[in-house]
């Protein structure tokens, strides 16, 4: 619950938390390195599935 006692579902909040960050720093919430490396991840776990083997970062 936020200080009006509405449920808060961390969009407004995390929306805000993004501006502040670019604003502050011109950097975001999340290292871009740990979004490629996700996204990366993502990818190759596909691949194994569709190839039915191991793959490695």
């Amino acid at each position: 619950m936020d200080v009006n006692g509405e449920q808060d579902n961390d969009h407004k909040e995390q929306f805000s938390r993004w501006l502040e960050s670019i604003k502050q720093d011109g950097k975001g919430i999340i290292p871009a390195s740990q979004i490629f490396n996700t996204s990366r991840a993502i990818i190759l776990a596909i691949d194994s599935m569709k190839e039915g083997q191991w793959k490695y970062l």
